[in-house]
């Protein structure tokens, strides 16, 4: 094999962005404001222990950690939590 036949190298993958930033920096930004204001909410208010604030929370949590991850890690991570949620809700 010659020097010119080699494989081209390969290309890195395009940076997903977020409100023009890299995503991962939207990212981290975003789960340390939520993570101060869930530290401050447990301080001031106490644990929730009601589900609506529950729901909101985890729904807040999962929708920043999914920011820059393809749309079918989300879905998935979302319907594996799904019967979770479901069970929660009913409960009485």
């Amino acid at each position: 094999m010659d020097a010119d036949s080699s494989p081209p190298a390969a290309t890195s993958p395009q940076t997903r962005r977020f409100a023009g930033q890299p995503a991962s920096t939207v990212r981290i930004t975003g789960l340390v404001l939520f993570l101060a204001a869930l530290i401050w909410r447990w301080g001031t208010h106490g644990i929730p222990n009601e589900r609506t604030p529950l729901f909101a929370w985890i729904l807040a949590g999962v929708a920043l950690v999914s920011i820059g991850r393809s749309d079918s890690r989300a879905f998935r991570f979302f319907w594996d939590w799904a019967p979770m949620m479901a069970m929660l809700a009913l409960m009485t």
